[in-house]
């Protein structure tokens, strides 16, 4: 919980493109506030399960911090615009849910309250992260803007070095 906090006011600091229109600055900054506690959700959880891993099994602790960073990563270029990573997270997020569910099932079938809690948060972290980033609209305000504003500065570099190129020096 305290790694999702400390992410979540990091993300949150970056401040608002000025040509926002007034009326849309409210559902863009509640979708940040929405995207940034979801996606520290996620971060939280892959925290949580590579400490989960460290108390158990020594073998499989740099695969799970290996995976935490990968987690984080994701979770940082999908926050700053970038579409591959939106539709990664997406994409593996509704994975996730799909291979959990079939063990929360059978876990709940056999009345294994210790094995089905920790799926049901995994499940509805990944649910409710997907449906912030993908489905809400002030979610999906936010991302598209940021993507909007990722492609800008992306046109913008190749325009410059365009230029270098052509042998301009002015920019």
């Amino acid at each position: 919980l305290v790694v999702a906090i400390v992410f979540g006011r990091a993300l949150a600091r970056r401040p608002l493109p000025a040509h926002i229109e007034d009326d849309s600055v409210h559902d863009i900054m509640r979708g940040r506030l929405i995207v940034v506690l979801s996606l520290a959700g996620l971060v939280g959880l892959s925290f949580f399960s590579s400490l989960n891993a460290m108390s158990y099994e020594t073998n499989a602790l740099i695969p799970r911090i290996v995976r935490f960073w990968l987690t984080v990563a994701l979770v940082w270029y999908t926050f700053h615009g970038s579409v591959l990573a939106y539709w990664l997270t997406i994409s593996l997020f509704g994975l996730g849910i799909a291979v959990v569910i079939p063990t929360l099932v059978l876990a709940l079938s056999e009345g294994n309250a210790s094995v089905a809690a920790p799926l049901l948060l995994v499940v509805m972290v990944f649910f409710l992260s997907i449906m912030t980033i993908a489905f809400l609209p002030s979610g999906r305000a936010f991302i598209r803007l940021q993507q909007t504003e990722r492609r800008k500065i992306l046109v913008t570099k190749l325009r410059i070095v365009k230029k270098i190129r052509q042998g301009c020096t002015e920019v």
